[in-house]
């Protein structure tokens, strides 16, 4: 996240960009190297905890990607049931870029079995 907030404080926008997609690309990857799929036959705990992580990172990405693509991570938090920490979120996104010391609150992990709406 710091590497992403350097490059967007700089006006590097392309850079900030590559690295939300290279944070993208690793978590996929994460899910095609866990095979979630499998492990939900065989070990559903580990599975869970797969989902758990990976619900997170598409969390981070859509808070990132809002810069790019307003709006767009309003939507992601409505299909995550997070309606109601979008605006927060869209807050702590820009006190993080113009004032890093003054941020009051982080971006917290769901919690597990927190409830997806439908899509």
């Amino acid at each position: 996240m710091e590497n992403y907030t350097q490059k967007m404080e700089n006006m590097l926008i392309r850079d900030g960009l590559f690295t939300v997609m290279r944070i993208s690309e690793r978590g996929n990857l994460f899910l095609q190297q866990t095979e979630y799929w499998k492990m939900f036959k065989n070990d559903k705990k580990q599975c869970d905890k797969v989902v758990f992580i990976s619900v997170n990172m598409v969390r981070l990405i859509a808070l990132m990607m809002e810069p790019f693509i307003p709006g767009f991570s309003g939507k992601i938090y409505n299909q995550l049931n997070l309606e109601g920490e979008y605006e927060q979120n869209k807050e702590l996104l820009g006190k993080i870029y113009g004032h890093k010391d003054k941020v009051s609150f982080g971006l917290t992990q769901l919690k597990p079995g927190h409830k997806l709406n439908e899509i």
